[in-house]
């Protein structure tokens, strides 16, 4: 590599972020390194859809441009042309899985995993509901969750796509698939578009959270397991909730996230939990 990527990356404005508990400091970031990139920094595409570093080192970024790759010093594009085996113009999502595999997530070009030996395009011709991919997942089994703007597929490690069924009245329209988060357990949660949207996969079937059952209808945002095992959830302008031991309860923080929507929860090795808004 040619610098390390220890750095904060900033590609886009956040409208907040917030820390729990939070850091009123003014010189927090006085002890980081930090640049944002632009077209005029070498990076096409100034909005990225996503944003994960694979085991090379190299930090990989969803733009409508294609995807990005960056050292720590080059960006490099990849996307569709006349001399390469691409087939995505744009990216919306990315997913490294346990074999080093990159997986890569178009807007309207399907998926593509490409590996050091060769590539596999997978599209609505292969079974796919839709070619807009907006999640992507692998679960303890090494099944490739598929999460698209109409349904959601798995892939299991032997290359069948099965399509998993809703809990009778929870979906009445086509799921618009927003994220899938992989808990400690080996459990799939998958947020949707919906109302309600917030799914748990058991035994062959999504359900919505008992928890959630009385609450009126809300759009799920985030989700995300801390070092204890409980779950954080955002619900859009109801704020965030914690599930532990079974139990719902809502998390007061006297900040403006407990009624605008949180998209992101992060949880730090220390066990500290950062939320973007």
């Amino acid at each position: 590599m040619k610098q390390s990527l220890r750095k904060i990356f900033t590609f886009t404005l956040l409208s907040a972020l917030f820390v729990l508990p939070t850091i009123a400091q003014q010189n927090f970031f006085d002890n980081y390194v930090y640049q944002s990139w632009d077209t005029f920094g070498g990076m096409k595409g100034t909005t990225a859809t996503d944003l994960m570093q694979s085991k090379d080192g190299y930090l990989n970024i969803g733009t409508y441009e294609g995807l990005v790759r960056f050292d720590g010093v080059e960006f490099t594009t990849l996307k569709r042309n006349a001399h390469n085996d691409y087939v995505f113009s744009s990216v919306r999502a990315i997913l490294e899985d346990r074999n080093g595999n990159l997986w890569v997530g178009s807007n309207d070009d399907g998926l593509q995993m490409i590996s050091k030996y060769d590539t596999k395009v997978y599209t609505v011709e292969n079974g796919l509901p839709n070619n807009s991919i907006r999640a992507l997942c692998e679960d303890k089994n090494g099944n490739i969750w598929i999460g698209t703007a109409a349904g959601v597929v798995y892939l299991t490690p032997e290359g069948h796509l099965i399509t998993p069924q809703f809990q009778a009245g929870t979906v009445s329209k086509g799921v618009i698939a927003v994220s899938f988060y992989c808990d400690t357990a080996g459990r799939i949660w998958l947020i949707t578009s919906n109302e309600r949207g917030l799914f748990l996969y058991n035994d062959g079937l999504f359900c919505n959270i008992p928890q959630l059952a009385d609450m009126e209808n809300y759009l799920a945002t985030s989700i995300t397991q801390d070092l204890n095992g409980d779950f954080w959830i955002g619900l859009a302008e109801h704020g965030i909730y914690k599930l532990a031991n079974n139990k719902l309860r809502k998390i007061t923080t006297n900040t403006v996230i407990d009624n605008v929507s949180t998209w992101s929860i992060f949880v730090n090795i220390d066990g500290t939990i950062w939320f973007g808004s």
